[in-house]
């Protein structure tokens, strides 16, 4: 397996089905192409592709949005 911490750069990758991983503009499809092991002991959340992609590939992953109102006091 292949993995890539999500954890610098998406908030909301809390599980599996929280965020989309595109491979050369294909989706890929979890728990088949690529797993996602979200341990909050260790503060990982890492995306662990089972079909590796090949060099080169361009991997998008997008997460939904997180936002929060601030007060101006």
């Amino acid at each position: 397996m292949s993995a890539f911490s999500l954890n610098p750069y998406l908030y909301t990758a809390t599980n599996i089905y929280s965020f989309t991983v595109i491979v050369d503009g294909i989706i890929q499809r979890p728990h088949i192409d690529y797993e996602f092991n979200n341990d909050s002991t260790l503060g990982t959340q890492d995306l662990d592709f089972i079909t590796i992609p090949s060099a080169g590939a361009v991997i998008i992953v997008v997460a939904d949005t997180y936002w929060q109102y601030r007060s101006e006091e």
